[in-house]
């Protein structure tokens, strides 16, 4: 988050938070605690979701489906061959998120406390799966603003 929009949000919550009746130093506290709480766990989605990317599962599972993955998109198929072609990827940054998601589904979500995230031995806690789902939205929305989407990835 960028220092402008860090401080638009802290006034956002500091907003709400004096019209709830919070006195001014109590509502700026707490704003500044929600918006750097916030801030940390999107870091830790998006260091989740660098590791699942980093990972030897995901490269062993990301085109387990394939054949029916190709099957049932051959506009991507096609794509996707004539770009490897040119050593390019053909996908759309869409389809790549997708197949994020299908991967993150894989994974086994476990609600003990005493399991801990271990991306490699294919378990996730639900906190941190939360977190993961989010840092993938959070890059979908950013390619939906930005109108690169549906666009091939090179």
């Amino acid at each position: 988050m960028t220092a402008t929009m860090q401080a638009h949000e802290i006034r956002k919550v500091y907003r709400r938070g004096r019209s709830n009746g919070l006195a001014a130093g109590r509502a700026l506290q707490n704003a500044r605690a929600l918006v750097a709480a916030e801030e940390s766990a999107g870091q830790l989605g998006r260091n989740l979701l660098r590791c699942l990317l980093d990972s030897e599962f995901y490269d062993l599972n990301r085109f387990a489906g394939c054949n029916e993955a190709w099957l049932s998109e051959p506009d991507r198929m096609d794509r996707c061959e004539e770009a490897a072609k040119e050593g390019g990827d053909g996908s759309t940054h869409g389809e790549i998120i997708s197949d994020w998601r299908e991967i993150a589904a894989m994974l086994t979500v476990d609600d003990d406390d005493e399991v801990e995230t271990d991306i490699a031995a294919m378990t996730i806690t639900y906190d941190d799966y939360d977190r993961l789902g989010a840092a993938i939205d959070a890059v979908e929305c950013w390619h939906y603003a930005n109108g690169t989407l549906e666009d091939e990835i090179g």
